[in-house]
């Protein structure tokens, strides 16, 4: 048997906390002792003794070396756990039917390889009638670790347990995982004494009786060196006296859900809550602690997710410090090799992995133990219901709403966290469907429509919609309805000129097309500065585009890379191109322009009432041109709108009128009018103002007759 040490480091993980080692080495002798204890009636308290040494390595190094030794009083390493120890993947604790004794799967003690060069052990066990002991020395370069490693000899009973020294800290440690900290700043006796604290609480206060009037003794030693001038030592230690007891406990239950569906089961895993309120004048301890455990012993630290800030999560709240842990069979299944987090376990459910099996989902968890949590730690001036009354007063955020999004109330958070949780939510739900609905549009304009195909797709739509309304709650879908419906009366009383601001003394400039644009989108705006607008009003789709500019400088886009569209002489060339037009249009560029990163632009051009539109035709295809030719291949697909409320159709020649209303089509390939080569494709249309509204009051009226609201 062998313990291919090159193997094991490769295949087992660099654990990034910085107290493995120790945790391990407790842990360890913990389990031994309880070994030792299930058989051996002269074992009745547990004791650990655990030194640090902190030195240089001669007169002229100022590198702080350190060095571990961890002596306990268990079984010692018999034939059954050398063999273990050597065994890399290993169930030898599993198979032990002795209650406290932590999961074994064989990788913690590679971590000892991870972060020292040079391990040795020195071990005494009971064998028969009398005592063996073992040692065994390893330091790289040395590649495994085998039975004939071991040296035995004949032992003594008073010394039965086993001694583990590491030295020589390894150099990638040092920045990884320590990060840059001296070893003495991390390692010294208090602080040991306050981390093992927080790591094992849970497990000592469990074990009780199990390993009696236990103590864990720390020394930590800095040796005269280039770093000190003299020897120096600290003392501490963790005794069964300094365990407090536990405040609270509380069982919950989380229903199993199917993986691709989300629909429940009907079976449930169980979580159990131990709450340890600590008085923060008896224990010096450096921060609170909420965490998910694998045996007891904390994996995944979550006390962010109640201690908001820095220093709710390091400081007493109301004189203590609270510590909860969260036991369950099923994390004990899912923590990993490393134990320093769990595998497996979604965030949702379902996940979106067709593959996944798994039926417990991290937000489902949460939501059963939050509340609970929340009670345990929260002041008691803090009040869920105070948070969730400003929610609905300031925001219109219900408790259904709440329901409906799975969103949490924590502890720490104000009624706008709240109301920015659920409104993302629902955003999410409706971007999401929105694309939905757009790939079914898309499968029926390709179906048959003599094909039965056709009609399931048609009902699909249909139901699609129809669930799509459900994740809009009824008093937000009230307020974007009658927003919707003022923006559609003013713009219908705009290009009638029948707004206070368009009745101007005979003389003055009027300003209708400037507010009519003013009324889609804010003129010289873009949309890194507005996000409340209303291009809705031609398309739904228009909100999800990367970027709107608004009479805007085109040269100055770019997107999130900092990558420029245009070429910087784009604004000059729209000058040249718009030279022949009267003198107060010199220098303007498309009223609206919409980009996508997929490679397409959409072109919106307003002409004031009673402005023919015909003699703006070519604008669309101009500005589509230079587009193209400025983007440098970037943008390939063209969509225009020209829209006014004059046009002369004699002068339409290859516009195709729509079937309903005034407005007129057409699509051609985009052409360089001088090499010929193919640029692009555009679509464009114009467009009556009283289409436009029309469309706008029946895509509202659908929702005004489902919430039965009356808004004329």
């Amino acid at each position: 048997m062998t313990l291919d040490i090159r193997g094991s480091l490769k295949g087992t993980k660099l654990s990034r906390n910085p107290y493995v080692v120790f945790e391990e080495l407790v842990s360890n002798s913990i389990d031994s002792f309880l070994i030792r204890k299930n058989s051996d009636a002269a074992a009745v308290d547990l004791k650990i003794d655990i030194a640090v040494d902190f030195f240089s390595k001669d007169l002229l190094d100022y590198e702080e070396e350190m060095s571990i030794s961890c002596l306990d009083n268990g079984c010692g390493l018999g034939d059954e756990q050398l063999k273990a120890f050597i065994t890399k993947d290993t169930s030898y604790k599993d198979d032990l039917s002795i209650p406290g004794i932590g999961k074994c799967m064989g990788a913690g003690r590679i971590q000892y390889f991870h972060h020292f060069s040079t391990l040795a052990i020195d071990s005494t066990f009971r064998y028969e009638s009398g005592c063996i002991r073992r040692k065994m020395a390893y330091s790289e370069p040395k590649k495994k670790i085998e039975v004939e490693d071991f040296v035995s000899s004949v032992g003594n009973e008073g010394e039965i347990g086993t001694c583990i020294s590491l030295k020589e800290l390894r150099e990638p440690i040092r920045e990884r995982v320590l990060h840059k900290s001296l070893p003495s700043t991390l390692y010294s006796a208090p602080v040991l004494k306050r981390q093992m604290l927080l790591t094992f609480l849970q497990r000592l206060v469990g074990l009780g009786d199990q390993i009696g009037d236990f103590e864990i003794n720390f020394l930590s030693r800095r040796l005269k060196g280039a770093l000190t001038v003299e020897n120096s030592e600290m003392r501490d230690s963790l005794k069964s006296v300094d365990l407090p007891v536990v405040t609270t406990t509380k069982k919950v239950q989380v229903e199993e859900r199917e993986s691709t569906t989300g629909n429940g089961l009907g079976t449930f895993q169980y979580f159990e809550l131990f709450h340890y309120r600590l008085d923060a004048n008896q224990y010096g301890l450096p921060r609170n602690e909420v965490a998910f455990c694998a045996k007891s012993s904390p994996v995944k630290d979550i006390t962010s997710s109640y201690f908001r800030t820095r220093s709710e999560q390091n400081n007493p709240t109301s004189g203590s410090y609270h510590f909860v842990f969260i036991e369950s069979d099923f994390l004990d299944q899912h923590v990993n090799e490393q134990r320093d987090d769990f595998e497996g376990i979604p965030e949702e459910i379902p996940s979106g992995d067709l593959f996944s099996a798994e039926k417990i989902s991290y937000s489902a968890i949460h939501e059963a133990i939050d509340p609970v949590i929340v009670e345990m730690v929260a002041p008691s001036e803090w009040k869920r219901e105070e948070v969730l009354k400003d929610a609905v007063e300031q925001f219109g955020i219900s408790e259904g709403m709440l329901n409906d999004t799975d969103t949490r109330v924590r502890y720490g958070d104000s009624a706008q966290v709240v109301a920015e949780r659920v409104l993302k939510k629902y955003q999410e739900r409706v971007i999401n469907e929105t694309v939905e609905i757009f790939n079914l549009k898309t499968e029926i304009k390709n179906a048959e429509p003599d094909s039965d195909a056709f009609r399931v797709k048609i009902n699909e739509l249909a139901w699609k919609y129809t669930s799509s309304l459900k994740n809009f709650d009824m008093a937000n879908l009230s307020q974007l309805i009658v927003r919707r419906a003022a923006i559609v009366e003013i713009l219908d009383l705009a290009c009638g000129k029948k707004l206070s601001i368009q009745v101007v003394d005979e003389g003055v400039r009027r300003k209708d097309e400037r507010i009519i644009h003013s009324i889609f989108f804010p003129m010289r705006k873009d949309s890194t500065e507005i996000a409340d607008h209303d291009m809705w009003l031609l398309n739904e789709e228009y909100h999800y585009y990367d970027y709107i500019a608004s009479d805007m400088p085109l040269a100055n886009i770019a997107w999130d890379d900092g990558e420029k569209v245009f070429e910087s002489d784009i604004d000059e060339e729209f000058k040249k191109l718009l030279a022949t037009r009267a003198e107060d249009n010199e220098g303007k560029r498309p009223d609206i322009a919409i980009f996508s990163k997929e490679g397409s632009a959409i072109i919106v051009e307003f002409k004031a009432p009673g402005v023919s539109m015909d003699g703006h035709i070519g604008d669309l295809s101009e500005y589509a041109q230079l587009l193209a030719a400025k983007s440098g291949g970037k943008l390939k697909k063209f969509y225009g709108y020209l829209i006014g409320d004059t046009v002369n159709p004699l002068r339409l020649n290859g516009w195709t009128p729509f079937a309903l209303g005034k407005g007129w089509f057409r699509s051609d390939p985009l052409i360089d009018p001088y090499t010929r080569q193919p640029l692009g494709e555009t679509y464009f249309e114009i467009l009556h103002f009283s289409d436009v509204i029309e469309r706008a009051k029946k895509r509202i009226s659908v929702y005004q007759e489902k919430l039965k609201l009356n808004l004329n």
